[in-house]
Formats: structure tokens, C-alpha cells, sequence
């Protein structure tokens, strides 16, 4: 039997808000964050291509905290909610400009709307994440906002 659990992060330009909860008692996902603020974007960081929060192991963007007291086979997915950001500016950014990883290890992932397996596992686990966002001189001045749901599958 597949149980999901389902917690929606609108990640930003400006903010990456996170709210969960838990499924049922024996598995359960909660995140260490409510915003991850990406800041405005400055001409270094046009210039560079992107912004990048908490690029080193150990220092990580957003935890998310897996309970499982059952010890069952879970799969902790992500996904973007739409395809292009909610955007105060004019045109329009693709969601694949968020990128993600595990801490510190590995190449960024960009966000789709499809879902991403993060993680697997068994029982309890520490799950750490880096964000990266892709900039570039089109970028319009504006808030921008993208919801990102992590599914937690319980199999």
C-alpha cells in the first residue's frame, strides 16, 4: 500500500516558505525553515548567471526532518507547482531556474513539475538541501514566487 504525504514550499526569488504536516503518527515530515530569502539580485550575481544559498556541506538552505516510528520505505519527493514563477515583473521565469541539491554533494537539479526523487530511506532521516536560482540581465525587477510541494510516499 502507497501512502503520500504532501507539503507545500512556494519557494521565491524573495521566499521559500514551507508548511507540512504529518501524515499519521508513525510517518511524519516537517521542515527546519520557513523562508530561504534569495535577496535582490545584484549586478554580481546577473553577472555570475546565478544566486546560491548555503553552497558548502554543512551549511544547508532548508532540512526537511523525516519521522517514521513504523520504519517504513519511504521516497521523498519534489516538484515545482506550476511551470513558470508568480512574477510582479513583466514576463515571465521558468521554474527550472530554482535549483536544488543534497548538501553540498552533486550537481543542481532544476525544479520541474514533474516529481524529483530527493531521497530514499528507511526509519528517520535528516534530509539537507541547497537552492540555487538562475539569473541574467532579462530578469525584470519584481518579486518572485514559486510553489515547490515535497510528496513524502510511504511504501
Amino acid at each position: 500500500m502507497t501512502r503520500a504525504l504532501r507539503a507545500m514550499i512556494p519557494a521565491a526569488l524573495a521566499a521559500l516558505v514551507v508548511c507540512a504536516a504529518p501524515a499519521r503518527a508513525e510517518l511524519s515530515m516537517t521542515a527546519d525553515a520557513t523562508v530561504v530569502n534569495f535577496g535582490q539580485a545584484r549586478a554580481a550575481d546577473l553577472g555570475l548567471g546565478f544566486i546560491e544559498r548555503h553552497p558548502a556541506a554543512m551549511s544547508y538552505a532548508l532540512r526537511i526532518v523525516i519521522q517514521d516510528t513504523g520504519a517504513a520505505n519511504w521516497t521523498l519527493s519534489l516538484r515545482a507547482r506550476t511551470p513558470d514563477f508568480m512574477t510582479s515583473a513583466a514576463g515571465a521565469k521558468p521554474a527550472t531556474d530554482l535549483l536544488w541539491r543534497l548538501d553540498g554533494s552533486g550537481a543542481y537539479e532544476p525544479a520541474d513539475i514533474l516529481d524529483q526523487i530527493v531521497a530514499t530511506g528507511t526509519g528517520d532521516a535528516v534530509i539537507d538541501l541547497d537552492v540555487l536560482l538562475n539569473t541574467n540581465w532579462a530578469d525584470q525587477p519584481g518579486s518572485y514566487t514559486l510553489g515547490i510541494e515535497f510528496t513524502l510516499d510511504e511504501e
